[in-house]
């Protein structure tokens, strides 16, 4: 499901959820993964957000924080196979046991300022050591703020994306989007 349908404002583009997606895994539970991006130019503020923004969704005490979405989801859903819409949507019926079948996850985009972005193949052995140690710290910041949000235990995805201006890159795509 795409982010628009999830947004608590048609007008804002910047609230609620951006994506619910699920795959059906070989032991027949339905995974389903909230998705959740932030760019900011510290690396610590948007692994605080994203993790704070799905940690409703994902915990076990989340049930009335998915009601909504799931709701969206089953009333929404793109999938342009009949049968496959028919079956993914047993687990959305409270009265069919499949709804019991189902696993919360998470994926997560982060991007954060890092001003000096390296040419790894180029790096030598004291550069390469301090860009591991960096991406060390980034695993801890991330590890840190999933055991503050309580949400050790549950798969996510987190992809972290470094580069040289978050707010250069943010400008560019809302003016491609037409947005302000």
């Amino acid at each position: 499901m795409s982010k628009m349908p999830l947004k608590t404002s048609s007008a804002m583009h910047v609230h609620g959820s951006d994506g619910i997606h699920a795959s059906l895994a070989d032991d027949g539970v339905l995974d389903i993964y909230w998705g959740e991006s932030k760019l900011y130019q510290s690396s610590s503020a948007a692994f605080k957000d994203c993790l704070e923004s799905i940690a409703p969704f994902l915990r076990a005490d989340g049930v009335e924080a998915r009601k909504r979405d799931l709701l969206l989801v089953r009333d929404h859903l793109n999938v342009p196979q009949v049968e496959l819409a028919t079956h993914l949507l047993e687990y959305f019926d409270e009265s069919n046991s499949k709804n019991m079948q189902v696993r919360w996850n998470g994926v997560c985009l982060v991007g954060f300022d890092h001003a000096s972005y390296p040419n790894v193949p180029a790096l030598d052995a004291q550069q390469r050591e301090a860009l591991a140690n960096q991406v060390g710290r980034w695993h801890t910041s991330a590890g840190n703020r999933v055991k503050e949000f309580e949400l050790v235990g549950v798969n996510i995805d987190l992809f972290c994306i470094p580069m040289p201006n978050v707010n250069a890159l943010r400008t560019r795509v809302l003016e491609r989007m037409g947005a302000k």
